[in-house]
């Protein structure tokens, strides 16, 4: 089994995913009880299957998170998500600035971070967590042709609501992907298009 890509892993949440795991299984989740005795040789030999017959502790809970994501133990785990590297950033090139600023405020739900120099010709957006710089370059002649980006967020549904009330350009409603994902395409004013989705798993 191979283990999972560093860049789907996110440590916290896999944490939360531990200790759901084991509230589930103290309270006799049928489901809980086969995840954690297929993963811990002591409970299928002996067949406990509650706290009371035999404590499973946080770190036996990590311990199978980490093996059914293909890891040997939580430590490799740990390993792959503290990595050097905090982000990829993408720049997008544009041929107004403040334009871009606004459309992505105003219409995108993006929040304005900062800018060099003064006046700006180079700034920064913020979606949540995510990060977009953005460049002016004034005799540029074509935008948007070979880059998209991809959003993450809560309900694509309300969001892709909200986008049509904006008059942003939407390329349908949400559809359901194979890869358990359910998503929108957007298109801002200089041609990018993003891809837009929420999890349906």
């Amino acid at each position: 089994m191979s283990a999972s890509s560093p860049s789907h892993l996110n440590l916290d949440r896999l944490k939360r995913e531990a200790r759901d795991l084991l509230s589930s299984f103290n309270t006799g989740d049928d489901e809980a009880i086969s995840r954690v005795q297929s993963h811990l040789r002591r409970l299928r030999e002996s067949g406990e299957t509650s706290q009371q017959d035999r404590p499973v502790g946080l770190q036996e809970a990590q311990f199978v998170v980490a093996r059914e994501r293909g890891f040997e133990n939580w430590s490799e785990i740990r390993l792959a998500t503290n990595r050097p590297t905090r982000a990829a950033i993408p720049v997008l090139v544009v041929p107004d600035l403040k334009s871009a600023i606004d459309f992505y405020t105003s219409k995108l739900g993006f929040t304005a971070g900062w800018d060099y120099p003064d006046p700006p010709t180079y700034a920064s957006v913020a979606f949540g967590d995510a990060e977009i710089h953005l460049s002016e370059v004034a005799d540029i002649k074509d935008t948007g042709t070979d880059v998209w980006l991809y959003l993450q967020v809560q309900d694509v549904d309300d969001f892709y609501d909200w986008l049509v009330s904006n008059g942003v350009e939407v390329e349908g409603p949400p559809e359901q992907r194979p890869w358990g994902m359910r998503e929108i395409v957007a298109t801002d004013l200089n041609g990018y298009r993003f891809h837009i989705g929420s999890s349906t798993e």
